[in-house]
């Protein structure tokens, strides 16, 4: 995966949207340029890259927290 986007979730009861986040993963298959020209025509098309969506997680504030925290740890373990 290589792209990834959090947004704000749907007010949950009595909270207020930023108690509540969706998570994003996808993955963008670059277009193949064998040289300036071939970027040059890319550009000129205007032609969207598109973003194939490989994950999707709805979390609450606290649970979105938690990930963080473990995946922190996680990262942490591999430096040492």
């Amino acid at each position: 995966m290589n792209q990834f986007a959090i947004i704000n979730g749907p007010n949950l009861a009595s909270s207020a949207p930023e108690d509540s986040i969706y998570i994003l993963m996808g993955h963008v298959r670059p277009p193949l340029f064998t040289g300036p020209d071939d970027v040059e025509r890319f550009i000129a098309s205007k032609r969207r890259i598109d973003i194939d969506v490989r994950a999707e997680a709805f979390m609450t504030r606290e649970r979105a927290e938690e990930l963080w925290k473990f995946l922190g740890q996680a990262l942490d373990k591999d430096r040492d």
